[in-house]
């Protein structure tokens, strides 16, 4: 398991958003410790067995859509891939993001992106990384030198 990770920037007394941004982010939260699980994740919570045996969990698109879908009471049923996603909503340009925000991560020369997580502020994110980790708290400094697109799906 990773240990990289970062506090809970809601802690510490940091109020959530309004609105929409406010509940994506508390949906996500609430599966924090969760296995991740390739392919792993629906609109109604963790799903799948991982490779590595653990589940039921999420990968970095199904939390997102369990999370929005959660937040919107039903509204928004993204689908189960981060290239996907990245259509949904409106794009931000980097140094108007806010928390509630999606954030994409591209390799260099990719045409997708490999990777989605939830903008906390303060360049602090919520994901689910890889094989043998667990929904975590993380930085933006984990993905150095990568393309990152950010989108906003409410207001």
């Amino acid at each position: 398991m990773s240990t990289s990770s970062c506090d809970d920037p809601n802690e510490a007394g940091v109020p959530l958003p309004a609105g929409f941004a406010g509940s994506f982010i508390a949906a996500g939260r609430t599966q924090l410790g969760k296995p991740y699980v390739w392919g792993g994740g629906s609109y109604s919570g963790p799903s799948g067995i991982g490779s590595d045996g653990r589940g039921p969990g999420f990968d970095c698109s199904g939390l997102v859509l369990y999370a929005a879908y959660q937040a919107s009471n039903g509204k928004f049923r993204l689908p189960h891939y981060s290239g996907a996603q990245i259509t949904f909503g409106h794009q931000i340009a980097w140094d108007d993001k806010r928390p509630g925000d999606l954030v994409f991560f591209t390799r260099p020369g990719a045409s997708a992106p490999h990777h989605v997580a939830i903008y906390l502020g303060g360049n602090r994110i919520l994901q689910a990384p890889h094989t043998g980790d667990n929904v975590r708290f993380g930085t933006i400094a984990e993905f150095a030198g990568e393309v990152l697109t950010v989108r906003r799906l409410g207001g």
